[in-house]
This record gives C-alpha cells, sequence and structure tokens, in this order.
C-alpha cells in the first residue's frame, strides 16, 4: 500500500493537563484537551509534536507523567514531546535575577526531573526525518543551566548540521533560551 501523496502532522504545546489528584487542577483544561484530541484524530495525521506542558503540575507530581503517557498512548499515530516547564520545572535562575516570577530556586528544574520526564516521554532533544522533513525538538532551557544536560545540549545543537538534508526542516523549543 503506498501512501498519500499529501499528509499532516500536528502540533500542539501548553496543555497543562492535570488530574483530579493535582492541588491545581481544572477540569475545563481537561474538557478542552479532549476536544482537541477528538480533533486531531479526525485530521488523521502521521505523527504529533507537544512543544512543552504537557502537564499542569508534572514538575512536582510524577502521576501527572503517567496519566500524559497513557493519553498520548491511546492516540492512533506517534507523538514526540519536549518538556515544558510546568513538566520539568523552569529555567535556572537565583534569588539575584530581579525577576520575581521566576527567581524562585526552588522551582529550577533538575537532572532528575529531567530524567524523570524522559523515561515517560523519551529524550528532552530529538531530531528526525519523516517524508523528507526533519523534525527537532529541544528543551531550550537546559542552555545556561549548569546541569549535565546542558552539556549535551550543545552537542546536539552542534550536530544538527551534519544530519542528512531534508527539504524543510521544522524545529520546536518549549522556554525561550533567554530571560532577558
Amino acid at each position: 500500500m503506498s501512501r498519500p501523496a499529501t499528509w499532516r502532522f500536528v502540533h500542539v504545546n501548553d496543555h497543562h493537563l492535570g488530574t483530579p489528584r493535582s492541588y491545581r487542577y481544572r477540569p475545563t483544561m481537561t474538557a478542552r484537551c479532549e476536544a482537541i484530541k477528538r480533533q486531531m484524530i479526525a485530521l488523521e495525521p502521521e505523527l504529533l509534536l507537544v512543544g512543552g506542558d504537557l502537564t499542569r503540575d508534572g514538575d512536582t507530581h510524577e502521576f501527572e507523567y503517567q496519566s500524559a503517557r497513557e493519553d498520548l498512548d491511546d492516540l492512533p499515530f506517534p507523538s514526540f514531546v519536549i518538556p515544558g516547564n510546568m513538566d520539568v520545572g523552569n529555567k535556572h535562575t537565583d534569588r539575584e535575577s530581579g525577576r520575581a516570577d521566576r527567581s524562585d530556586i526552588a522551582l529550577n528544574m533538575t537532572s532528575e526531573r529531567l530524567s524523570l520526564f524522559a523515561g515517560y516521554f523519551g529524550p528532552i532533544q530529538w531530531s528526525f526525518l519523516h517524508r523528507g522533513v526533519r523534525f527537532t525538538g529541544f528543551y531550550a532551557a537546559v542552555a545556561g543551566s549548569g546541569l549535565r544536560e546542558e552539556e549535551r545540549f550543545w552537542r546536539f545543537m552542534s550536530r544538527l548540521p551534519e544530519l542528512p538534508a531534508a527539504r524543510e526542516h521544522v524545529a520546536m523549543m518549549h522556554y525561550w533560551p533567554y530571560i532577558d
């Protein structure tokens, strides 16, 4: 059976999908995500890109990873996921940064949380070819973090030009690579 000449992929981000066990659960978010899921399935895409913030409080509640993984597994197409700050924690900062909304070091991402996320959803950065299109995803917040993942991030980024060429390149990241 040959594949059709036209095809689709879908991209979603900022689900902020929680569970009733979470302290900030919002049932309207769950209803909205269910409607979007039905729309995506009706489009019959070949793949789904998730650009981060899949969970509402995954950075503090592993059970949200479990629920989100089960939700993605119910889809009739593969998903490729990168983390967002609600999934693994914020970009590294300190109390001296002057950013009142991001200056709580207790909310910084950690290697442990990044590793836990990867255990559920795969690598936090990836690149692959599909139908002549390169798809790349990464969590840019590791840049400047000093975490072990930062070195891997820069190595990954430096190797992108060495990968096989594609007609188009779709790249997505969550969190800008700078604060100011």
